[in-house]
């Protein structure tokens, strides 16, 4: 069936501009070009995954960070050499959910009800309809929201959830409105984003609270490092919880509201009565006597084998208390996402966590840039040409155009791990984005392309795949290639079927492949599900060796019957758990089921995004 067997030839090129041609196709970036003067479109935004265990060890609170300082400004062209903080305007696809200008009043009742309207965004800023969860079973979602593993196999599917928790909704019959509430703010800690489930938990009313509230409200304020928010808990928590923290924040609060002598004698007392760790001890004590001004000369060493907990790091960071480096880079992927977010640490540890963080989601692309543009602004000239931000310097200001995308390839290569990888794609979007679309270039437009579709940024890769296109069209040797290598990236991520789009194509496509034969099967599957779950290929014709074999299983008729139900939710839902967390381990029947499932539910631009990144991530 498959007869093309063509490389990077003129034959090839013959054999393309005729599929092309057949295809009708119109230049697909003009596609995506806003009216003038129109609003850029929201890019999908989300949410990341999570673990069913809580995050913090016995008898503490869980593993999260410290205190969210404010983020620096931005910092501009004169002050960085060479790296320039990024707009957020110059990202079409954003990621973050944007601010309401003026946030709706929110009814501050004494108990809560069903309909009572939970969460920060609605459908203008971010979020999604107030009937996210109609229809579903809430103990369903209750106990699924529970057990979702997190990070996600994909930032966009990170993002995608993150706003689905973050949506303004009643809560489903059958569950009480804050346990729900503090499963949706759990989730959101184990995916590391610490300030948004803090926000959360802190509307809902302490009369209304839970015992599971009071599991889950301590570790948001505390990985969001916001200890005084823990005082309006602190009476209620001692006389339902036994665990040592509530005295220890008790005598905190007492310091804050200016009792040193109170915050003294509590601290005094669980240190006879033995409740609490030594250490613990010392901390409540640092921050107590920080606060309140006393001259009690209280010191803190973190000790060898103190583990890091969310209690901890909090109250270190809140008295000054030096955490061991170690400790925060052997910290979860959850805590890495709130340590780029928090102002008081050093930069070199935040640039560090960063990674981890952009590559799952948890840090868009634009503030995983902005923070290398902090590095820049704070070293000399010979620093910066010795370290990574000096290659991503040169990326935006090399005299000559090969030389700029010489240093983002310098910056690609020199990763050698899948989120390292997807780290430096990231950081180099805004520097591909900027880049201009020559045919000198269409070489590199399939990693320029990578770059950009990872950052959601998918006019730009257009743009480079229209290049490519053209210059086959004129028969240009060096454009058969790289048209290929981008034609499934960007005719998934687009999704709407601008992208010509065919059997012949993708068999062409298939053809063109290199490496060993089991990576070229897996990338032949993935980029197969990916487009007939899109319905941009029709399953039945698709060359044998392409077709997915599909599974029913309870997983995929859950799916299904969500997506066919309108569940959008739900959708969301099942669609992370499936993606799993590896992107090297994700099933292309799976794949298919989710990105038809999201399609369905009027999320096919989102659907795209996610299907492209596992492309991407499995070197398609």
């Amino acid at each position: 069936m498959r007869s093309l067997g063509l490389k990077a030839t003129a034959s090839a090129l013959a054999v393309l501009v005729t599929a092309l041609a057949a295809e009708g196709f119109v230049a697909p970036a003009a596609a995506f070009q806003a009216a003038p003067g129109a609003a850029p479109v929201p890019a999908p935004q989300v949410p990341p995954s999570a673990a069913p265990k809580s995050l913090l060890p016995a008898g503490t609170f869980a593993p999260p960070p410290p205190p969210p300082v404010e983020e620096p400004a931005p910092v501009g062209d004169a002050a960085v050499p060479g790296v320039e903080a990024v707009p957020e305007e110059t990202v079409p696809q954003a990621e973050e959910v944007a601010e309401p200008a003026a946030p709706e009043p929110q009814t501050r009742l004494a108990i809560l009800s069903q309909s009572d309207l939970i969460g920060l965004h609605g459908p203008r800023t971010g979020g999604f309809e107030e009937t996210l969860w109609a229809g579903s079973s809430g103990p369903f979602v209750r106990d699924f929201l529970r057990g979702l593993p997190a990070p996600t196999a994909s930032r966009w599917g990170h993002v995608l959830l993150r706003r689905a928790l973050l949506t303004r909704t009643p809560t489903p019959e059958g569950v009480l409105p804050a346990n729900f509430v503090a499963e949706r703010a759990h989730l959101l800690l184990r995916m590391g984003e610490a300030e948004g489930a803090r926000r959360l938990v802190a509307q809902v009313p302490v009369s209304s609270f839970t015992r599971r509230m009071f599991d889950v409200a301590p570790q948001a304020h505390m990985a969001a490092g916001d200890v005084p928010g823990l005082c309006p808990l602190v009476q209620t928590g001692i006389t339902v919880s036994a665990d040592p923290v509530w005295p220890l924040a008790s005598a905190v609060c007492a310091a804050l509201q200016g009792d040193d002598a109170g915050a003294a004698l509590t601290l005094d007392r669980e240190r006879e009565n033995r409740t609490a760790k030594t250490f613990d001890i010392q901390l409540a004590e640092v921050v107590s006597t920080t606060l309140a001004g006393s001259d009690r000369g209280v010191n803190a060493a973190w000790p060898q084998t103190a583990r890091l907990t969310t209690y901890r790091l909090a109250m270190a960071l809140a008295g000054g208390v030096e955490v061991p480096r170690q400790r925060l880079a052997d910290a979860n992927t959850a805590v890495k996402g709130w340590l780029t977010r928090n102002g008081s640490l050093p930069l070199a540890v935040r640039l560090e966590a960063a990674r981890t963080a952009a590559a799952t989601g948890a840090l868009p692309a634009r503030d995983l840039i902005n923070l290398w543009s902090l590095q820049a602004a704070g070293l000399d000239e010979t620093a910066i040409r010795a370290l990574p931000v000096g290659k991503l310097r040169t990326a935006y200001q090399a005299s000559s155009l090969p030389a700029r995308v010489q240093a983002m390839r310098d910056l690609w290569n020199a990763a050698s791990w899948p989120h390292g990888k997807a780290a430096m794609l990231l950081v180099t979007s805004d520097a591909a984005a900027r880049l201009p679309v020559r045919a000198s270039l269409v070489g590199a437009a399939p990693e320029l392309g990578r770059s950009l579709l990872l950052a959601g940024d998918v006019p730009a890769a257009l743009r480079w795949y229209d290049l490519a296109r053209r210059e086959a069209k004129g028969r240009n040797p060096q454009a058969g290639a790289p048209l290929m290598a981008l034609w499934p990236l960007v005719a998934t991520a687009e999704a709407r079927g601008h992208v010509p789009h065919s059997v012949g194509l993708f068999e062409l496509w298939d053809d063109m492949q290199d490496g060993e034969r089991a990576e070229q099967a897996r990338r032949r599957q993935l980029v197969s599900a990916a487009m007939t779950g899109l319905q941009l290929l029709p399953v039945a014709e698709m060359p044998r060796s392409a077709q997915v074999e599909l599974v029913s299983n309870a997983y995929t008729r859950r799916l299904r019957a969500a997506a066919k139900a309108g569940r959008k939710g739900e959708v969301i839902l099942l669609s992370a758990a499936g993606l799993g967390k590896d992107a090297a381990q994700v099933s292309p029947a799976y794949l298919f089921e989710i990105t038809r499932a999201l399609s369905i539910v009027g999320l096919k631009q989102e659907a795209g995004l996610i299907a492209a990144e596992i492309l991407i991530r499995n070197g398609v």
